[in-house]
């Protein structure tokens, strides 16, 4: 990550039941762009993996912005151990430094075991690394 005098932020998306085209899983997507909506997201990102980049085409279309695949956030965890993956950490790291001042959210694949509920987590990218700043909690 290049020295960023505004830090990049990136918020990791998790739903609570993985995506499929169920009212539930839209109304899911639906609170977490209005949540979104507010930080002026400016692309959804994902992995290659089907429900990552389906939850992510319908968030970007909600939010009016560009779902892009990034094949580094293969199996992005929602749980946050993909810090301890340099691959995971470098593709972050670069789209930190193409949304400097900016904010970019992140799809993550599946859901996690230690909260059945859909979140957002902050992630602050800065010359310093990361900080994880847990945003909301969606029941």
């Amino acid at each position: 990550m290049s020295d960023l005098q505004c830090p990049a932020r990136i918020f990791l998306v998790r739903l609570a039941d993985g995506i499929d085209d169920s009212a539930a899983a839209r109304g899911q997507v639906a609170t977490i762009a209005r949540s979104l909506r507010t930080e002026k997201t400016s692309a959804v990102y994902h992995g290659p993996e089907h429900k990552s980049r389906t939850t992510a085409q319908l968030l970007a279309a909600t939010l009016q912005v560009p779902a892009l695949e990034c094949t580094g956030l293969q199996g992005l965890s929602p749980d946050c151990r993909f810090l301890l993956q340099p691959a995971t950490v470098a593709a972050l790291d670069e789209i930190a430094d193409q949304y400097r001042g900016e904010a970019v959210a992140v799809v993550s694949m599946g859901t996690s075991t230690a909260s059945p509920t859909s979140a957002i987590i902050e992630m602050t990218a800065d010359a310093d690394g990361w900080l994880l700043v847990p945003q909301t909690s969606e029941a």
